[in-house]
């Protein structure tokens, strides 16, 4: 199994060329082992768009576990638009005859990965939370968005881009062991890194407040204390009386 610093590594990412259109920039290292050059890039033929960019870095990602897995075609036929079209168009994998759906693959992935987890873990994490959340989305394994936007919906942050994660491996996982066709989209990687994980910002405390110095500054994103509720009021009454009503 891959360390997670090798999976951290970007070998391929997607930009545009000068005249706009998308392409697949490969990494000065793999582009001088493989093709011999400094810096290697295949064009998509793709305007910039949201779909299109979402296509896009589904390849990449395909391409990421191919070399992870030493499977990466140096020709790069394979990770053509046209290509990867006529493969869908032949649908000729045994999962399109079959009623695979996202609940019981994700079944199958629980039972690979059990061994692999402290059984605390597995069962609190993966056979509870995780399985419940996979439980309510789309049955539909195509159906990337309506799976994204159910998680998202339904999980905190954390917890949708954990989980998403788990996807990523979970597809690429049923890809290798040849369980759904390598065409299938596996875009979760790109979910996950699009999730916007800063935490909203804490209101500062009402300027009357914080003028009044009954709360010390360091803890002004704070709510208050009951017994520090007595001292507000007492410095606000002072302060009223101080300045007079109504000035």
């Amino acid at each position: 199994m891959a360390s997670k610093k090798q999976n951290s590594r970007k070998h391929v990412k997607v930009s545009k060329d000068s005249k706009g259109y998308l392409r697949l920039q490969f990494s000065s290292s793999l582009s001088q082992q493989v093709w011999g050059k400094r810096q290697h890039y295949k064009g998509l033929g793709l305007v910039e768009t949201n779909e299109n960019r979402i296509k896009a870095e589904e390849i990449a990602n395909q391409i990421e576990t191919d070399i992870l897995f030493g499977k990466l075609d140096a020709s790069l036929q394979k990770y053509s638009i046209i290509s990867q079209a006529a493969a869908k168009a032949e649908n000729t994998h045994s999962y399109y005859s079959s009623d695979i759906t996202l609940q019981n693959l994700f079944a199958m992935y629980l039972e690979y990965i059990k061994p692999q987890k402290e059984e605390t873990t597995f069962i609190r994490k993966y056979s509870k939370l995780f399985a419940s959340t996979i439980s309510q989305c789309p049955k539909d394994l195509k159906d990337t968005v309506g799976i994204y936007s159910k998680i998202t919906e339904i999980r905190c942050i954390d917890h949708a881009k954990t989980l998403l994660g788990k996807l990523y491996d979970m597809i690429s996982w049923a890809k290798i062991n040849k369980i759904i066709p390598e065409e299938l989209s596996n875009p979760y990687k790109f979910y996950q890194d699009s999730i916007n994980n800063k935490k909203p910002q804490p209101k500062a405390l009402p300027s009357m407040i914080a003028s009044c110095g009954a709360v010390k500054s360091q803890f002004k994103h704070r709510g208050f204390k009951p017994e520090e509720i007595p001292f507000i009021l007492e410095a606000l009454s002072k302060r009223g009386k101080g300045q007079g009503v109504g000035q």
